[in-house]
């Protein structure tokens, strides 16, 4: 049973290395990602893309409030070198897309993120501001659904069965 988990970490810890090349895309059917405490049905639906509407709000927000650090096309702040520091010595504002870190994150962290700004050390990372007192969470869950249209299906599994297994704690 210990063993049962080693594939996963392994691939945590390769795709949160600071490598920038992108992690390979997952295959479901060689790696068990469903948690037995997670319902298989359950991860597939919470993958879903919202509908579009909500799409499209969370589009509108992004470009206004998130685009001018985190791109345009979710890239990043500095896409050439997203784990890597400037010559401040600090990291940018990390790429939303597959490339970047988001998808490893459960939704209530990332709404957390976003309504309280970051608490990461500013001396190594640019600062991410707090939106709690300009947007809903409503409007967070939304921009937080437009991100994930930059995601694999693979990669919205991962990141559908970390928030419902959050849920469950």
């Amino acid at each position: 049973m210990k063993y049962l988990y080693m594939p996963i970490i392994a691939l945590l810890l390769f795709a949160c290395s600071a490598d920038p090349t992108p992690a390979p895309q997952l295959d479901l059917s060689q790696v068990n990602l469903i948690s037995p405490r997670v319902d298989a049905q359950a991860v597939a639906e919470a993958a879903q893309l919202a509908d579009e509407e909500t799409l499209a709000l969370g589009e509108e927000i992004y470009h206004a409030k998130c685009a001018t650090c985190h791109g345009a096309e979710g890239e990043g702040q500095f896409p050439d070198n997203p784990t890597q520091p400037d010559e401040t010595g600090r990291i940018g504002a990390p790429p939303h897309t597959g490339a970047g870190h988001t998808w490893h994150h459960a939704d209530q962290l990332l709404i957390q993120i976003v309504r309280e700004g970051s608490n990461a050390p500013q001396d190594m990372f640019y600062p991410m501001p707090a939106f709690g007192d300009q947007l809903s969470d409503e409007e967070i869950i939304a921009v937080l659904e437009f991100i994930k249209t930059w995601w694999s299906e693979e990669e919205r599994m991962v990141q559908a069965e970390r928030t419902l297994m959050a849920e469950q704690q």
